[in-house]
């Protein structure tokens, strides 16, 4: 017991000193971005619930975890291999489709307020930032290893688009999270580079597009999954 609560004590800490950069930076960027356009009246608090919204997943996350490691028989060790070994880009993927498909729900269902303007598309850029940073956190060691072995020329996997999509469309949830990132990320870009000229709006209707967008991906993802599983299964069958 008193390992476990050892350990426990230390990942809390960890998680803590994380947390509290994270605040501190987002806090930080928004101050910043005051200085060249007026902010919005939430800029403050949205950067920090960003934050919070993430972190409810990690802690989730850690408890489940935990308990499972604790109490049963499962083995713990092949989850961590599992995560430790995957894409940082797909688990970057999954984290933020995950909460953004999410938030939009509570965007138009009305449980949260729309962002309007220009600062909509910032803030999805911001929890992407978040996400990222939490993200290649958790993996330090796994991503330090993987450039020291590029460094040393050691490194047989190199990263490539093509590698990319080979790996993410074995599983088409996966691979409509990870082309919504992309998608989305894109886009907020473009909105925010010709804001002066396009003067978007945002707000509901922005929300309601991205979970529109997010339908069309995931069908186009299944569609293309079963029709590789069908033209597999034809060619073995020749």
């Amino acid at each position: 017991m008193g390992v476990f609560m050892n350990i426990f004590f230390k990942t809390v800490c960890k998680h803590a000193i994380i947390f509290t950069s994270l605040v501190l930076g987002i806090l930080t960027i928004v101050f910043v971005g005051s200085l060249f356009n007026t902010p919005h009246p939430d800029a403050y608090i949205d950067g920090v619930m960003s934050i919070v919204y993430v972190y409810v997943i990690v802690i989730f996350v850690h408890v489940l975890y935990f308990l499972l490691k604790r109490y049963t028989s499962l083995n713990t060790q092949a989850i961590v291999e599992w995560y430790m070994n995957g894409s940082i880009i797909v688990h970057i993927a999954l984290g933020f489709a995950a909460i953004t498909i999410v938030n939009n729900f509570m965007m138009i269902s009305g449980y949260d307020t729309p962002k309007t303007g220009t600062f909509a598309y910032t803030h999805l850029l911001i929890r992407l930032l978040i996400v990222s940073l939490a993200t290649s956190l958790t993996m330090i060691k796994p991503i330090s290893k993987r450039i020291n072995n590029m460094i040393h020329k050691t490194y047989n996997e190199p990263l490539n688009i093509k590698n990319l999509m080979n790996a993410i469309t074995i599983n088409p949830l996966v691979h409509s999270f990870v082309l919504f990132t992309y998608i989305t990320a894109l886009g907020c870009v473009f909105m925010i580079l010709f804001s002066p000229i396009i003067q978007p709006e945002a707000g509901y209707n922005l929300y309601a597009s991205l979970l529109f967008i997010y339908s069309i991906i995931l069908i186009y993802t299944l569609i293309h999954f079963y029709y590789k599983l069908i033209k597999e299964k034809r060619g073995a069958t020749q």
